[in-house]
């Protein structure tokens, strides 16, 4: 079982929470609201789909940016946050259908995906950050789905606020664990 604790919060430390992916994210969401403000409507979906492969490169940029180490070799945990990761793949299918079937409900699919599929590293980190980030993202995703159609710019921007304030947390959060556990 101190194995078990000793790999969760090696990973937690080491990767610093994964705050390096949520920062991604962060920038992610705000090129979306960029891109809903300045460019044609007909433009929306594919740009928000074509701009999720530069979501993991980013993070990997900023995790060495950072000095943080997103995926440490010698932990058996780092290759159940690929399998998380990976999860997402999954998903395309759907996301090509909104793309293609309702453009406008697209970022909401987006949003709730994304959320989902943070909700595993709450077990992974030991921290149920991940816990209120994922029902957070999702809730804000849905509550914008019911929403009239001339608020659907504010989704993206309040999923950028939502994602930047957690990647704060988390980083801040295992900075903090890091000081303690180096007492």
């Amino acid at each position: 079982m101190n194995d078990l604790l000793h790999y969760h919060s090696d990973l937690a430390d080491r990767s610093r929470l994964g705050s390096p992916m949520l920062f991604a994210g962060s920038l992610y969401w705000l090129f979306v609201a960029l891109c809903t403000t300045f460019l044609p409507e007909t433009a929306f979906p594919w740009i928000y789909l074509y701009s999720l492969a530069f979501v993991l490169p980013l993070g990997v940029l900023l995790a060495k940016f950072l000095h943080v180490d997103l995926y440490p070799k010698n932990n058996p945990f780092t290759m159940l946050i690929g399998i998380i990761s990976g999860i997402q793949l999954f998903f395309i299918p759907v996301i090509i259908y909104f793309a293609l079937v309702q453009p406008m409900q697209l970022l909401f699919a987006i949003g709730v995906m994304y959320g989902a599929h943070f909700f595993p590293y709450m077990w992974v980190y030991q921290t149920h950050l991940y816990t209120i980030f994922s029902v957070t993202i999702v809730a804000i995703s849905t509550i914008f789905l019911l929403a009239p159609l001339s608020l659907h710019f504010y989704l993206p921007l309040s999923l950028f606020i939502v994602y930047t304030l957690f990647g704060i947390f988390a980083h801040t959060q295992s900075k903090r664990l890091q000081r303690s556990g180096a007492k």
